[in-house]
């Protein structure tokens, strides 16, 4: 996400929590540091046993000082979110960080991400089951943007016609 982004969403008077990833270097290494350097305000564990896996969450935030936002309007917190787990007898560790202008605990902002990585793993459970578009093969990246657009028309026009399906059964 880029600063010009995140300076709309702070003119428009709405609030953010974005996922920081490593191609954004600078800020990344900088959310690094912070939160390796700093006390979090605020601390939240979680864990979670099922689907046949174990997970345990430790979610931090970190309070972010006027003169550490450089650039990034209204960035009031940084959220460290490490995860560890297990399926089977496969483990894994990893850690998200995250921006935000709000000024939530530790327990909000995990159920504030929870919830969007509920609907970002629905809308690729569509894709990859539905249409399958982890096998679509397509050479070109332009064919490859037409193809995905219009499976996702596909999907919004067969999801209008269930509900029309519905409604009119209930009737």
């Amino acid at each position: 996400m880029s600063e010009k982004t995140i300076s709309l969403i702070a003119k428009t008077k709405n609030d953010y929590v974005i996922t920081v990833k490593g191609n954004h270097k600078n800020l990344y290494q900088r959310i690094q540091d912070l939160s390796n350097s700093s006390k979090p305000e605020s601390c939240f564990l979680e864990q979670d046993n099922s689907h046949g896996r174990k997970i345990s969450r430790k979610i931090e935030v970190f309070k972010v000082r006027k003169n550490e936002r450089q650039g990034f309007e209204n960035l009031r917190r940084v959220i460290k979110v490490e995860r560890k787990g297990s399926r089977g007898d496969k483990t894994y560790e990893e850690t998200a960080y995250y921006i935000s202008s709000l000024t939530e605990s530790a327990q909000v902002f995990a159920k504030i991400i929870r919830g969007h990585w509920k609907i970002e793993n629905q809308l690729h459970w569509v894709k990859d089951v539905i249409f399958e578009e982890d096998k679509t093969h397509i050479p070109h990246p332009k064919l490859s943007q037409r193809e995905i657009t219009e499976r996702k028309n596909q999907s919004e026009h067969k999801n209008k016609h269930k509900e029309r399906k519905k409604a009119f059964e209930k009737q």
